[in-house]
């Protein structure tokens, strides 16, 4: 049965990547499921965040999608480790709307941020 929690930002993010990192290997998710001994569905899940993955399966992805590099090895080694790391926010759940906790979770993981400055006046204001 699958977990009901929300999955947390870290967890998409890496499942972004390795859905990224799949793709740039022209491989559909049939094709990597069949490569990496998986179901298509549970690569699904690890792909959108709503499942974890161990580092010795991690490693094994990332040898059969002949991933070289260390740097990136080693980010998404940290990353799949942090990836049950909830955030402070969580503990507002419940309390706050979900669409508030997935701006909130959103703006902590931003690199940047650049803000809006509409230009000219409000089709509203008259003359």
């Amino acid at each position: 049965m699958d977990n009901p929690q929300r999955p947390t930002m870290r967890s998409r993010k890496l499942g972004a990547m390795l859905r990224e990192l799949r793709e740039s290997r022209d491989l559909n998710l049939q094709k990597a499921a069949r490569l990496l001994n998986r179901t298509p569905s549970s690569l699904s899940k690890l792909e959108t965040g709503k499942r974890g993955i161990r580092r010795p399966a991690l490693e094994h992805m990332l040898d059969r999608y002949q991933l070289t590099d260390p740097d990136q090895r080693k980010a998404l080694y940290e990353l799949a480790r942090d990836a049950k790391k909830k955030g402070w926010w969580l503990h507002y759940e419940g309390k706050i709307s979900p669409a508030m906790l997935d701006y909130i979770s959103l703006e902590s993981e931003a690199a940047s941020m650049n803000p809006f400055h509409p230009c000219g006046g409000s089709p509203l204001v008259t003359a």
